[in-house]
């Protein structure tokens, strides 16, 4: 087992790595070997109680009033405002589909970030909803909140 660790630490090395990366192959079996002896080296490890998916039934609804509707984005990435201005604090950058309001002001549009949370970017930086994939389903609609307040989308009819 020490001249297995020791071919690892030695192909490893900057130097060793052009000459290992065609030499060292480890059978199933000896890496299952390496794995149990590190586990025993390591000990137990509680990692906490298993996380739980969120349910399809725990999305809450937004309000109709919210006037929410699916938006792309023209380009990756493009940077979102705390206002309506670009000399107010940059808050992050949307991501496509967004949750975009009816509520518009001097070509800035003002979109749901996450939980109750509002957020404004360029009216020009938006775009009709349009598909991730070719031949994606070109519906989208705000469907509600998922628990930790990321906004969920349905797509399709």
């Amino acid at each position: 087992m020490r001249r297995t660790i020791l071919a690892v630490l030695v192909c490893s090395s900057a130097w060793g790595q052009a000459a290992c990366a065609q030499q060292v192959h480890f059978t199933p079996q000896q890496l299952d070997a390496m794995s149990q002896q590190r586990q025993t080296e390591l000990g137990h490890q509680n990692w906490g109680a298993p996380v739980e998916p969120s349910r399809p039934d725990a999305i809450t609804k937004l309000p109709a009033e919210l006037g929410l509707h699916c938006m792309s984005t023209r380009s990756d990435f493009p940077p979102v405002y705390a206002e309506p201005s670009e000399t107010s604090a940059r808050v992050g950058v949307a991501m496509s589909p967004v949750a975009a309001t009816a509520m518009s002001r001097d070509g800035w549009t003002r979109i749901l970030r996450a939980g109750s949370r509002f957020v404004w970017i360029q009216s020009s930086a938006l775009v009709p909803f349009r598909p991730f994939v070719s031949g994606g389903s070109p519906r989208c609609v705000v469907d509600g909140e998922r628990p930790n307040g990321q906004v969920q989308f349905r797509y399709g009819s």
